[in-house]
């Protein structure tokens, strides 16, 4: 499955954190936005029944279907802002399984499966005012989820002056994309 964010940036927003992830920051300046994707589509032979997995009908989270091994991967273009501004972006799984046996039920956690960041530290007061600077970033890993798992990205940001750091969703091929494939299943 893959799904990008599509021509809509991220609501921003703070308080309380989605899913109980902690995210980015602990300061009053710390921002955060879950991934709410544009578009998210499959191929054969999932893209005919979700045997394996499949998005959420919101498109801001893919559910597990089948235990098993799966890739996952995340590739965002980021726009950080000078002045000791840090952005990120997360993939967490929210889950209430024990991945790393059987499968047992557990209280629910939040685990952070990828992080992308980007920090611009630049304080010098002979560029641009608010000049910002773009970074392609990328995340991959291979990882053991159970049936019923939720799989989300979060996006944060912190910094004095934050409000032009962003992960890039314009144009009409999204810069922002996360992939989930089946890597091995029961």
């Amino acid at each position: 499955m893959q799904c990008t964010l599509g021509k809509t940036a991220p609501a921003w927003t703070s308080g309380t954190e989605p899913n109980s992830c902690s995210v980015l920051g602990t300061s009053g300046s710390q921002t955060y936005a879950p991934i709410v994707f544009g578009a998210c589509g499959q191929t054969n032979p999932d893209k005919t029944d979700n045997y394996h997995l499949k998005a959420g009908t919101n498109l801001d989270e893919i559910q597990i279907k089948r235990n098993g091994w799966y890739k996952i991967e995340m590739s965002a273009f980021m726009e950080v802002q000078l002045g000791s501004a840090r952005l990120s972006l997360e993939v967490y799984k929210v889950s209430s399984k024990d991945s790393s046996g059987t499968c047992n039920s557990i209280t629910t956690a939040c685990t952070d499966l990828l992080t992308l960041e980007a920090t611009n530290d630049d304080k010098s007061t002979t560029g641009a005012t608010n000049a910002v600077i773009y970074i392609p970033a990328n995340s991959e890993g291979v990882f053991a989820l159970c049936a019923g798992d939720k799989i989300i990205a979060v996006a944060s940001r912190t910094g004095a002056t934050n409000t032009n750091s962003d992960i890039d969703g314009a144009g009409t091929n999204s810069k922002t994309i996360l992939t989930v494939s089946t890597f091995w299943y029961e």
